[in-house]
């Protein structure tokens, strides 16, 4: 399969479109502010779980569901719970990236329940073999129960990658969180 840059892509999909219209419908930008909407990623679709678990993957025996009675926004979310001895996993859907930009990864949690649980931004090869980014450590989810907090990181495509995905990991404690609104850019060349 041939790679085609990301910015080949858009462009022959909205040929015939303004700049902004055809940002606009792709990335949610706002005309005036040319930046993208916190509602809205070009990169992660179902990152609100509106449409269920489409896109995400989580082992069968984990305790992993899309709930409707909690969201940051819209109806739904994703609800992780971990109980001795099974830790939880989830891996986002995977996308094309492109070698050496950058991308700012963000994701809204609620704490409902603390325990060890981290968020990060995996790269593959084309293989689907991982590759190592520079700067890359999973971010840790707040200790605190409430209200909902972003996490974000930013991470720089390592050379050989071919996609990405975001890994959300949960410790064996007991433990319960929900996750909304997950978002990735790209920033371009970092």
């Amino acid at each position: 399969m041939k790679k085609i840059p990301a910015g080949q892509r858009r462009i022959s999909v909205f040929k015939g479109l303004t700049a902004a219209m055809a940002c606009a419908l792709l990335f949610g930008c706002d005309e005036k502010k040319d930046e993208l909407s916190d509602n809205h990623s070009p990169y992660l679709p179902n990152g609100s779980f509106e449409e269920g678990g489409d896109g995400w993957d989580w082992p069968d025996k984990a305790k992993v569901a899309v709930v409707k009675s909690s969201a940051r926004t819209g109806i739904a979310s994703l609800q992780i719970s971990t109980a001795a001895p099974n830790s939880a996993r989830v891996d986002g859907p995977r996308f094309p990236v492109t070698p050496g930009n950058a991308y700012r990864v963000g994701l809204w949690v609620r704490t409902v329940h603390p325990g060890p649980a981290t968020f990060e931004f995996r790269f593959y090869t084309i293989n689907n073999d991982p590759v190592k980014a520079e700067k890359s450590a999973p971010v840790a989810f707040p200790a605190q129960p409430g209200s909902w907090q972003k996490l974000q990181i930013t991470v720089t495509a390592p050379p050989d990658s071919y996609t990405g995905a975001i890994f959300i990991t949960a410790g064996s404690a007991e433990s319960e969180f929900l996750i909304d609104d997950a978002t990735v850019e790209e920033m371009g060349k970092s």
